[in-house]
This record gives C-alpha cells, sequence and structure tokens, in this order.
C-alpha cells in the first residue's frame, strides 16, 4: 500500500489499472490478466464514444 500512496498518477494507466486489479482480484490478490485487458478495452473504449458524442 505505500507504494499506491507514493507512486507517481501523472499517466492515465495507473489509476485504471487499479480500478482493474481492485474489481477483478480474487481473495489472494491475484487477478487475471485477460480481465485487466477487458477492462482496460471497456474504459477506454466508453471514453472515445463519450467524446465522439460529446462533439
Amino acid at each position: 500500500m505505500k507504494f499506491i500512496e507514493t507512486m507517481d498518477m501523472s499517466y492515465s494507466y495507473k489509476p485504471v489499472l487499479l480500478k482493474a486489479i481492485y474489481e477483478y482480484m480474487d481473495t489472494s490478490g491475484r487477478v487475471a490478466l485477460p480481465d485487466v485487458v477487458d477492462y482496460f478495452i471497456d474504459f477506454y473504449s466508453n471514453i472515445t464514444h463519450r467524446s465522439k458524442n460529446d462533439k
């Protein structure tokens, strides 16, 4: 947790990665890579879709 509290969050993928891990981790704290990939695809697809609709 100390690493998360002190790490630089200036890159947009880091908060998304933490959200994906938190959402999909099992009781041991492990997460399947395909779940994280799907989360990223959904997250950034939604942003792209919303920005196109705003124009």
